[in-house]
């Protein structure tokens, strides 16, 4: 895939907050903001489908992986 060049203004703060979350994360400042673009794009068109009642399950499980989802089963059912 090819990049195209964005240009976005923004506060020395987030953008020094940003390079440390990227740092920490193992990732780019660039990254970060297409994902965070793409996430954007992806709810929004989720909202205009044609089914409003499993649109509200989006994000539900977000930032969770399938070795949290195994250790709640574990740990609830003990």
């Amino acid at each position: 895939m090819s990049a195209t060049k964005l240009t976005l203004s923004v506060s020395p703060d987030v953008v020094a907050a940003a390079k440390r979350y990227a740092h920490d994360n193992g990732t780019s400042v660039s990254a970060l903001v297409e994902g965070l673009l793409d996430a954007l794009v992806r709810i929004d068109a989720r909202r205009r489908s044609d089914t409003p009642i499993t649109d509200g399950l989006v994000g539900a499980a977000e930032g969770s992986s399938i070795e949290d989802y195994r250790r709640h089963v574990d740990e609830k059912y003990r």
